[in-house]
């Protein structure tokens, strides 16, 4: 499945926000722990900054520890009750990946859904929908998102190969 890196979100201003950006570049870098220990602090200075929650959880989603993921990507949404933030449909992308992982399906499909109904044409997001549908041996449903990844991807994005490769392959199946 795949998980946006993209929701590294990038602010100016302060020292909490010198801050968050170390974490950015440590997340960026691949040191995270040290980066979770890094949104920690900006956290423990600003328990509304929503961008250090979301990439904090982010971090523990390449952990693969999804509770905690959850739990950051959750109160980051949390911090939006108006949903006015742009990168919104990631962050639902990223906990539904987390919760798919949790096998906790049901929450995972409504994420991916809620992702979808902010912005129709996120890729990733039928892409990973696809996935779990197909996990969940929902083939039609799987082939659906599929094809709605591939026309909604740019032909290089890693989502829409991906979604390629699943779709030939399901074809390639129905052969046999």
């Amino acid at each position: 499945m795949l998980i946006s890196s993209s929701l590294i979100f990038f602010c100016q201003s302060s020292e909490i926000e010198e801050l968050f950006q170390k974490g950015n570049s440590l997340l960026s870098e691949g040191h995270l722990l040290e980066a979770i220990d890094i949104y920690a602090k900006v956290i423990d200075a600003d328990s509304e900054h929503m961008n250090a929650y979301a990439n904090r959880g982010l971090a523990y989603s390449y952990l693969e520890d999804y509770k905690q993921a959850i739990e950051d990507f959750t109160k980051a949404l949390e911090l939006d009750p108006k949903q006015e933030n742009s990168e919104l449909p990631t962050l639902f992308l990223n906990r539904g990946f987390a919760y798919s992982n949790s096998d906790e399906i049901e929450k995972a499909f409504e994420d991916y859904g809620q992702a979808l109904r902010i912005n129709s044409e996120f890729a990733e997001a039928f892409c990973n929908r696809g996935m779990l549908n197909q996990k969940q041996d929902r083939m039609e449903r799987a082939v659906s998102d599929y094809r709605m990844a591939v026309n909604c991807a740019s032909p290089e994005s890693e989502a829409g190969l991906l979604a390629l490769r699943l779709l030939a392959e399901f074809e390639e199946n129905q052969e046999d």
